[in-house]
């Protein structure tokens, strides 16, 4: 399936798309604003988590892909990018 960056990954619907992603044998980053929520995504089932105020997260998500290729796809329900 490959790798799904899912930003809002600790809103209601990140939270479904990332369940979704990994139901259909995705990896699966999800991005937060905050600890709390980077606990509850991981605990959710999400391989990686990286904070939105990461300062290039952009590049630290690239660098959790197989061979730093990217995802391959990305689910954005709040316009992050």
């Amino acid at each position: 399936m490959g790798t799904v960056l899912v930003l809002s990954a600790g809103g209601g619907l990140g939270v479904i798309a990332a369940q979704i992603a990994k139901a259909v044998g995705a990896k699966v980053i999800g991005m937060v604003g905050d600890k709390e929520k980077a606990k509850i995504v991981r605990g959710l089932g999400a391989d990686e988590v990286v904070g939105y105020n990461l300062f290039r997260w952009e590049g630290r998500a690239k660098e959790l892909t197989e061979g730093g290729e990217g995802v391959d796809m990305v689910y954005d329900a709040v316009a992050q990018i």
